[in-house]
């Protein structure tokens, strides 16, 4: 679309409030002590979750709990097995939207280490950011998610396919909680004035209200 660019508008996806669920009377894994990381998607190649395994191998006092199931399950729990990571990551499969609510309420922070610009966007990082959680995301080239993610103010934006990168994110939110839960906040107002359905309806309307030829008088 470059070429015609001057007559593009771009208007971002968008998201109804979130049901709200009353409290959930089961347990989750969660080491209360540990920064609570949470993954969501397809266990697919693309969303780069081996790397992000990798990446807790180093860490100590972060626990990471991946929501989703797919082809590579499988491979996924051998790599948690092989790095002695039982401890520190669980693959908990398919959940309900209740069952996802509450890892989102509970958990520190969201991670999309996705690896190609096939994500093109992450609706999870509005669900997280409704929530007030803050993102750690990926800076796939042509891919929305550092867009939606504002870097250093509503979550970490690091290079693609890189453990370390991820794990220097995931230890940086670890060492600053305080940093950690303002980012919230933060990603929680933002949700609210670019995210919200209502605002993007208006966009929307805004868009045919420019371009529809006006009524003669």
């Amino acid at each position: 679309l470059s070429p015609w660019k001057e007559k593009c508008r771009v208007i971002p996806l968008g998201m109804a409030r979130q049901k709200v669920f009353p409290a959930s009377r089961t347990s989750t894994p969660w080491n209360l002590d540990a920064l609570k990381v949470l993954a969501v998607g397809r266990l697919t190649y693309y969303k780069g979750f081996d790397y992000l395994i990798r990446a807790l191998v180093p860490l100590e006092n972060i626990q990471l709990v991946i929501v989703g199931n797919g082809e590579r399950q499988d491979i996924l729990q051998r790599l948690v097995e092989e790095n002695k990571l039982s401890e520190k990551v669980k693959l908990v499969g398919k959940q309900t939207d209740e069952q996802l609510f509450h890892w989102l309420e509970t958990c520190d922070c969201l991670c999309l280490p996705s690896i190609e610009r096939t994500e093109a966007f992450g609706m999870v990082l509005l669900e997280a950011a409704q929530a007030g959680k803050p993102a750690v995301v990926t800076s796939v080239e042509g891919s929305g998610m550092s867009w939606v993610v504002k870097n250093g103010t509503t979550g970490l934006v690091v290079p693609p396919a890189d453990a370390a990168a991820l794990a220097a994110a995931l230890e940086h939110l670890n060492q600053h909680k305080a940093e950690c839960r303002e980012m919230g906040i933060r990603a929680a107002k933002r949700f609210a004035t670019m995210f919200r359905i209502e605002a993007i309806e208006k966009q929307v309307s805004d868009l045919y209200d420019d371009i529809l030829p006006k009524p003669s008088s």
